[in-house]
């Protein structure tokens, strides 16, 4: 998950130092503020990017998965104004274990499946299944972001916005504002 969320913020072009100690270990007491990924984790949650795994967490070297890879696409995507042009021209209309996808996750594993970004895996049947609990390894998470490359397209209407406030991982009643 930390070397996920460091791929991206490299994508984005974020300059770590403008994210050094920004919130550690105070967000995460799993994250070390001197750990390579923590500048790139601390982008990602001031972004609304990540929400972390549990109150006070963000199990940064735990294996991402597919569908909270596909979560965190989208919501880099919003963030910064990306649209998703399908790439492919075999994708499936649904996956056959859209009940297993988690709710948190559907809109954003759609997004991915209409896109092309994130594919199914194909079944004896013919059709195909999301897997969204499988662990991505690093060969599916290089392919994804190759693939992100030629789907994702500026909106041009699009404005950035620094956030205003920062929600996180089951922290009802509590906000965090920038500068905080």
């Amino acid at each position: 998950r930390g070397m996920f969320v460091t791929v991206l913020g490299r994508y984005a072009g974020i300059d770590p130092a403008d994210y050094q100690d920004w919130y550690l270990p105070q967000l995460y007491a799993d994250v070390p503020a001197d750990a390579y990924y923590a500048p790139y984790i601390n982008w990602a949650t001031r972004h609304g990017i990540t929400t972390g795994t549990a109150v006070g967490r963000f199990s940064p070297d735990t294996p991402i998965n597919r569908e909270q890879m596909a979560v965190f696409l989208v919501r880099f995507a919003n963030c910064y104004g990306y649209l998703f042009e399908p790439i492919r021209e075999d994708i499936p209309d649904e996956f056959a274990d859209e009940a297993s996808i988690s709710g948190y996750a559907a809109e954003a594993v759609d997004m991915m499946r209409a896109s092309g970004i994130l594919t199914g895996r194909l079944q004896a049947d013919g059709s195909y299944n999301f897997d969204p609990g499988a662990l991505a390894g690093r060969c599916e998470c290089a392919a994804v972001f190759h693939r992100l490359m030629d789907a994702a397209v500026i909106d041009e209407d699009f404005f950035f916005e620094e956030p205003e406030e920062i929600a996180l991982f089951d922290c009802e009643g509590m906000t965090l504002m920038p500068g905080d």
